[in-house]
């Protein structure tokens, strides 16, 4: 079976938003330097019609009586559900004006969606402050309900994939409280486990994180939520572009739904892939594009893609950690099947004299997390346990392996990590240097580069600050725009900025003769449509694809006039996907939810010395053979499409 990748952008809505702005606010912000009180109303009642959890995702009615009945009422979920209020926030929380007809009323149900969060909660019902004058305590709780037990603290949640250096390994990794000895099982379809298990390593290894390894609040803090233990087992001796069906767990405590995988291509095999790449993706009942995103690309697991790319600020929890729960629990309709390979984001790493790449005068992006939570959490090639004492440690913190590269088909992916200095002398430089030296371009004809912060940037943001738009994107040209040109990279993926935008072959911000190229549609204008073709580019292409759910940028935030480079800058919600072969590589920026395709680009090169360049049918006739075939011949059964999350807290 012939593999494909998928290369698509999350980013993700903020409920509580600035126009254009990478950080807008965090929707627990408002409550975060508050104080709250517990003065329990006897007239007021929460009621449910179930107590008992016993699986992720589970639909829990709640009904008030007696309440205040103020549009600014919090209904907010406690996990645990003897979380002291004075101490720690709750995890999600929605509106008393989103109850139909609780305002003024003070009576109403709501139908709330419960994750797994591994521990018993309870629902609080909180009146007073948001933006009132109150003298502390702004808050008060004045009702709470029934604790809702949970029986399955050690069901196995958040699966998602990893590829490896070695295309016969692949690895899994989900979530539970404390089960012990982890396991992942492959397995034939619909059967008992499969003989591969006999010779594949299933068992499986766990991490965790606590406040002591963190850097600042509020992660050491209000926000701080307990992980649970974060379980890792490798799947060994996999055959190249295999399907293979799986299960994780434990004996002790069960399994997971039955899963599959495509296993990665053979090393040197150029025969045709398909990838997606994406951003960052925070969940919840105001992130609807991400929603539709999420879905979009894992509708794509029917069409022969096999691996997801997601290039910094994955979960946007800066320091709420219970909304890596949240992040998890909505990608796991994809990440379950496709390798989910990431780098980390400003909002994964960045906090003040922690060893970044950033000290005029420093970022606290990650709100405290400083790149230990993602570590923990995502197994990427390369990338030991990143701990406090490595983070705060400037010159230690140069050797953090959070840079990495894989072969996948005819593509050399090399992952590099804009939050860690990457300067000439630098160790990240070095192994950049390194990789880029080793890569075979025989066996992969195409070089792609991933990176969070944007290389080239169509951004309005010329600040000062070492971690502005434009600045970012001059150092990083200045320090490595030879080297990756010299090396002839094919594409370059990044993020950050939350828009689509594609350039022309560009080499100092200036556009690059190729051997050959036609275009169609309107290029140099935002929000149009465009195809582009081009025989032999002399600079590699670079793609912004930051549009995937966090709340878009607004055209003030962009320059104006558009630079002359930029062919294609789109302000829609979506992903990318890639296809390529051995001499043609095919990418596709799509709308979600519609699925209209606005942006396209097709690479040729026939990997040989050629003079002239070919005729427009001897172009299409080379490129599109085999391209637009469904390569898995099997169709995808998904789990239930996500619902709607507008009604419901994912807590």
């Amino acid at each position: 079976m012939r593999a494909a990748i998928l290369l698509a952008c999350l980013c993700c809505l903020c409920a509580v938003a600035l126009g254009g702005l990478h950080n807008p606010p965090h929707p627990m912000d408002r409550f975060l330097y508050e104080s709250f009180a517990v003065v329990i109303d006897p007239k007021v009642t929460l009621t449910l019609n179930s107590t008992v959890q016993t699986t992720s995702s589970q639909n829990f009615k709640l009904t008030i009586t007696g309440g205040p009945g103020k549009a600014t009422d919090v209904v907010a979920l406690y996990a645990p559900a003897n979380a002291d209020p004075a101490t720690v926030l709750f995890v999600k929380y929605i509106l008393g004006s989103q109850i139909p007809g609780y305002i003024g009323t003070g009576a109403g149900t709501y139908t709330f969606t419960l994750l797994n969060l591994r521990a018993d909660s309870k629902f609080s019902l909180i009146t007073g402050g948001l933006g009132s004058n109150l003298q502390a305590p702004n808050f008060t709780i004045v009702a709470q309900s029934p604790v809702i037990t949970n029986k399955n603290v050690n069901e196995p949640t958040q699966g998602h994939l990893a590829a490896t250096r070695d295309p016969g390994t692949m690895l899994i990794s989900w979530t539970t409280k404390n089960s012990a000895a982890p396991t992942s099982v492959p397995r034939a379809p619909g059967s008992l486990p499969h003989w591969l298990c006999m010779y594949l390593f299933c068992a499986g290894t766990t991490k965790t994180y606590t406040k002591a390894d963190l850097c600042a609040a509020p992660a050491t803090g209000t926000g701080f939520f307990d992980p649970g233990s974060l379980h890792t087992a490798a799947m060994t001796g996999l055959q190249p572009s295999t399907k293979y069906y799986y299960i994780y767990g434990s004996d002790a405590d069960g399994y997971s739904q039955e899963a599959f995988f495509v296993s990665a291509p053979a090393l040197g095999d150029t025969s045709l892939v398909k990838a997606q790449a994406d951003g960052s993706n925070e969940p919840g009942r105001d992130e609807k594009p991400s929603i539709a995103v999420t879905n979009g690309i894992a509708s794509e697991i029917a069409n022969g893609y096999t691996l997801n790319i997601h290039n910094g600020d994955l979960s946007y929890a800066d320091g709420f950690l219970a909304d890596w729960d949240n992040y998890y629990e909505q990608i796991s309709v994809y990440t379950r099947y496709l390798p989910f390979m990431t780098v980390p984001g400003n909002h994964e790493r960045d906090g003040v004299l922690t060893g970044d790449a950033f000290m005029n005068p420093g970022s606290n992006d990650a709100r405290g997390e400083c790149g230990v939570v993602y570590a923990r959490r995502q197994s990427m090639p390369q990338q030991p346990g990143q701990d406090k004492s490595v983070m705060n440690s400037a010159p230690l913190a140069l050797g953090v392996r959070s840079y990495y590269s894989f072969d996948y088909g005819p593509i050399h992916f090399l992952q590099y990590d804009s939050e860690t200095p990457y300067q000439p002398g630098s160790l990240q430089r070095l192994w950049i240097e390194s990789d880029l030296a080793a890569v075979d371009r025989s066996k992969t004809p195409w070089l792609v580069v991933g990176v969070h912060r944007m290389f080239y940037a169509d951004s309005s943001d010329y600040r000062s600050n070492d971690d502005a738009d434009q600045t970012v994107a001059a150092r990083m040209r200045s320090s490595l725009e030879d080297l990756f040109r010299d090396a002839k990279v094919d594409a370059m993926f990044f993020g950050h900025q939350h828009a689509y935008a594609r350039t022309c072959p560009t080499y100092k911000n200036a556009c690059q003769a190729s051997k050959g190229e036609e275009s169609t549609g309107t290029l140099n204008s935002l929000n149009a449509n465009s195809s582009t073709l081009y025989y032999e580019p002399s600079a590699p292409i670079y793609y912004l694809i930051g549009n995937a759910g966090r709340l878009l940028s607004t055209a003030d935030f962009l320059e104006d006039p558009q630079p002359a480079i930029f062919a294609n800058i789109n302000l829609k919600y979506g992903y990318l996907r890639l296809r390529a072969n051995a001499t043609a590589l095919i990418t596709e920026a799509v709308e979600a939810p519609s699925g209209i395709v606005f942006d396209t680009v097709t690479i040729v090169k026939n990997n040989e010395t050629s003079l002239a360049a070919p005729t427009k049918h001897e172009l299409v006739a080379g490129a599109l053979t085999n391209l637009t075939r469904d390569v898995i011949s099997q169709p995808l059964q998904l789990p239930h499409a996500l619902s709607d999350l507008s009604s419901a807290i994912k807590g």
